[in-house]
């Protein structure tokens, strides 16, 4: 019987496992964008997605779907895992990079029929309601509704 190869990469002028280098990303890469959600259902009802940036490259990395690429640019990986679709999960979109501008423009909606998804984007509010698409969410005291 023949023993399955396993996969190698060069790092370094040494050669390493694609699992170990994969698990070197995670622990030495820098997250740049995470997408948090949570489905309010037991067991794996929740996670978060993340961007991370290693040796000028970039990495997805999720706990269903483990760490992929390497892709060159940030924005490309990001589209490329739906990192911008909000769902009704959906609960924060951040990056270190990507403004919050930039973030919101490119946002695009899986709940086209529900009536309202509230998540942050970069720390700030933004809701999603139905015929409107997505808006901040501003505090009464910055509407001039104050008491």
């Amino acid at each position: 019987m023949k023993k399955a190869k396993r996969q190698v990469v060069a790092e370094d002028s040494n050669v390493m496992h694609i699992a170990d280098f994969r698990e070197k990303v995670v622990s030495e890469g820098k997250v740049v964008f995470e997408h948090g959600w949570d489905s309010g259902g037991p067991g794996a009802g929740a996670g978060i997605e993340r961007v991370l940036a290693y040796k000028g490259r970039f990495w997805y990395s999720s706990l269903d779907y483990g760490v992929q690429g390497p892709y060159d640019a940030l924005l490309d990986t990001v589209l490329k895992h739906g990192l911008l679709t909000v769902t009704s999960a959906t609960t924060e979109i951040s990056s270190t990079v990507l403004s919050t501008a930039e973030l919101v423009l490119r946002l695009e909606s899986e709940f086209k029929d529900m009536d309202r998804v509230e998540f942050t984007v970069n720390c700030d509010t933004y809701v999603h309601e139905k015929g409107s698409g997505f808006s901040e969410v501003r505090e009464k005291e910055e509407q001039g509704d104050e008491d």
